[in-house]
């Protein structure tokens, strides 16, 4: 029978546990007083405490924290912390004391349960032994039994492998045979059907070696020799027939064959077989004497049975070279069907990029390369350069593909083509030659009249020249464009740095003389510079060569015409200027002559002077006028509008000091007073006011004359109310 465990704990005596059990939860909050303040009422807020239980979170946290509880009970006193305590451990022990009890005794009854059973598990252990003996010895006979079927096994998968080589070995003695027996079947015409059955058989002669192979046989290699002389056999007669069929011109009999070439995978011993045949011609047609001796007259082409003759696009040229390359085009026009059909048969046959040019460039490069390589004749070199690239442009159209282009251009023979050419070597001397003639011309200082040629100063024409030279039909190439770009950019940088320093050379001096013909050689030469440069940006935009590049905007001329225009306004506006100082005679005029009742009001004599400069400068330049005399004459007539307004208000300030001073003594002169009786001071102002009026509406109207709208102009309002303002 099961014995009650009983605890006798420390401090408490062995009636805490009974104690423990009757204290409950609730009586433990009832026994605090703070606990029990809390519900006395809603009306108050104060804190409540929760109970020590197995529920509280505190308690039943992952990791216990002091401190936390303690502050959750901070004010309780430690008296009543240590009773709540207390209380709560002995229910603890209560519980444990539970638990034990109730499974002490199902322990104590399993003991007893177990008694005498150590006696039946060693009878149980003999018999278990006997049994593994047995066990052990049908797994071995099992053993025995497997690995008798898995060598009977064994032998029959090595038979069978066997059985399938002597099979292998038999197809293939067989094939051989009947490729063999094909050899002598046939006649002429039958032979490429007998050549493609072959072919057939080839193809399965060489997988069966092949696989015989694979498998260790030795006995296969006794037929490679048979097999490589049937292939011997085999291209000899594909060649045969693939030469007949291209000099016979029978597209069927060739697409035929290059469909045995494929089964076979025969493509280079295809391309061989044509690059004997392009060779033979290259050798025979490509040669140095072509150059010299004119071609023997050929018989004319006649058409296929049954095709109209089809002329393929030819060079124009009348040169032997260009008469060479014809004879070349025409033997490539042969060569055009074989091109197409074996770019639909397969794409591993590449007779364009790997036949037809590598001969055809290598015979150029080698027979010819002393007649049209040479770099030190730039005008024979230029020729036979473009020539031969319009050819290259019409070969290039017998390509099946753009890829087969890209591939020609890439190969070798390609590149080593366009390296002979040496066109920076060619660059070179065309610099040369344009530079040296632009340099000469240079040295040349004085501007001439314009002739016959259109141009008034002959560096613009040597410039013109030398740019217009980059852009030759007959020099430039565009593989140079970028050079020529740049040596007609550094023509045009050299022109204007050589009229900027020219200009800058006429300087106007303090005598007179020297001053008016300084003046007159500016205004020559930077006319001059202004309808150069016009003529030359025109001329540069007309250019053919310039338009084919389809630029987006025009060529970088980099000249400006505006320091030259500036300095012929400068110069015109001071020479227009000049006649005014006579403003200032005009009153002493009238003081000294009297008035002539009736006599008609004409302008000063100075006025028609004043834009006559402008005149005799356009006159002699019909260019320039019809360009620019609008622009300069307004820039002339507002220069002049604004000193003729100036020096009147001078004049102004002038007479009224001077009739001031005349006043205390007699009747002063007024020059803009209102106009009085006749005799008077104010009489003679106002015949000075009617002059006046009449000398700036006669400037006007030469100003008009000029295209220019005086109305609109501030300079000219300012005139007008300088002369009829009234003190």
């Amino acid at each position: 029978m099961a014995t009650e465990y009983r605890d006798d704990g420390d401090g408490e005596g062995n009636g805490t546990a009974a104690a423990a059990a009757a204290a409950t939860p609730t009586a433990a909050v009832a026994r605090s007083p703070r606990a029990s303040s809390s519900t006395v009422g809603h009306s108050l807020d104060l804190p409540s405490l929760l109970p020590l239980s197995h529920q509280h979170p505190l308690l039943t946290a992952a990791e216990y924290d002091v401190d936390a509880f303690l502050l959750s009970r901070i004010h309780i006193p430690l008296d009543e912390l240590r009773a709540e305590l207390r209380e709560y451990l002995g229910v603890l022990r209560e519980e444990l004391v539970q638990l034990i009890n109730d499974d002490y005794e199902e322990f104590i009854s399993l003991g007893t349960g177990l008694r005498g059973e150590g006696e039946r598990l060693k009878g149980l252990q003999q018999p278990l032994s006997g049994l593994r003996g047995q066990v052990e010895i049908v797994r071995d006979v099992l053993k025995d039994h497997q690995s008798a079927v898995q060598a009977q096994l064994d032998e029959r998968s090595a038979l069978r492998e066997e059985k399938a080589l002597l099979e292998l070995l038999q197809r293939l003695f067989e094939t051989l045979a009947r490729a063999e027996a094909l050899e002598t079947v046939g006649d002429d015409t039958e032979r490429p059907k007998v050549v493609q059955r072959l072919a057939g058989e080839y193809t399965q002669l060489v997988y069966l070696r092949n696989k015989a192979r694979a498998e260790g046989c030795k006995v296969a290699e006794t037929a490679s020799p048979r097999i490589d002389a049937l292939r011997t056999r085999l291209s000899h007669d594909l060649a045969s027939i693939l030469t007949g069929a291209l000099g016979a011109h029978d597209e069927p009999r060739i697409k035929q064959c290059l469909r045995t070439y494929d089964l076979i995978e025969g493509w280079r011993e295809a391309e061989d077989v044509v690059r004997s045949l392009v060779h033979e011609f290259c050798t025979r047609t490509i040669t140095s004497s072509a150059l010299v001796v004119p071609p023997s007259p050929t018989a004319p082409e006649t058409p296929a049975a049954g095709k109209a003759l089809d002329r393929p696009h030819r060079l124009t040229g009348a040169s032997l070279l260009d008469g060479l390359y014809n004879r070349v085009l025409a033997q490539v026009e042969t060569y055009t069907p074989l091109i197409a059909i074996a770019h639909s048969v397969s794409p591993e046959f590449d007779f364009f990029a790997k036949v037809l040019w590598p001969e055809i460039g290598t015979a150029i490069v080698d027979n010819l390369g002393n007649v049209i390589f040479s770099a030190g004749r730039p005008d024979e070199l230029y020729k036979h350069y473009t020539t031969t690239h319009r050819f290259l442009t019409i070969f290039e159209g017998h390509a099946p593909t753009a890829d087969a282009v890209i591939a020609m251009r890439e190969s070798r023979t390609y590149i080593t083509f366009e390296r002979r050419w040496q066109l920076p070597v060619y660059f070179q001397l065309r610099w040369k030659e344009i530079v040296s003639a632009l340099a000469s011309a240079s040295t040349v200082s004085s501007p001439r009249a314009s002739g016959a040629t259109g141009w008034a100063l002959p560096q613009s024409e040597a410039a013109w020249n030398a740019f217009k030279q980059c852009w030759a039909p007959e020099i430039y190439l565009p593989e140079l464009s970028h050079r020529f770009w740049r040596l007609s950019l550094q023509i045009l940088s050299r022109y204007g740095g050589w009229l900027s320093a020219t200009l800058a050379t006429y300087k106007v001096g303090d005598d007179e003389a020297a001053a008016q013909a300084q003046e007159d050689a500016v205004l020559r030469f930077a006319a001059a510079a202004v309808a150069d440069i016009d003529q030359l940006t025109a001329r540069i935009g007309d250019l053919a060569l310039l338009a084919e590049l389809g630029l987006s905007v025009p060529f970088p001329t980099s000249l400006s015409t505006q320091p030259y225009t500036e300095r012929i306004v400068a110069v015109l506006q001071r020479r227009c200027a000049e006649p005014l100082k006579f403003v200032k005679t005009v009153a002493s005029q009238f003081r000294a002559t009297a008035a002539r009742p009736g006599a008609a009001v004409t302008a000063s004599h100075f006025i028609p002077t004043i834009l006559k400069p402008l005149n005799l400068f356009f006159e002699p330049r019909p260019t320039l006028r019809e360009k620019y005399q609008a622009e300069w004459s307004v820039l002339v007539v507002d220069h002049v509008l604004s000193n003729y307004a100036s020096i009147l208000a001078s004049v102004r300030k002038t007479e009224d000091l001077l009739r001031r001073h005349r006043g205390a003594r007699r009747p002063g002169f007024s020059l803009f007073g209102n106009a009085g009786v006749p005799g008077t001071p104010d009489a003679e102002e106002g015949r000075f006011k009617t002059q006046m009026l009449a000398d700036v509406n006669a400037l006007a109207d030469d100003a008009r004359k000029l295209g220019v709208s005086v109305d609109d102009m501030g300079s000219w309002l300012e005139l007008k109310e300088v002369v009829v303002a009234s003190d």
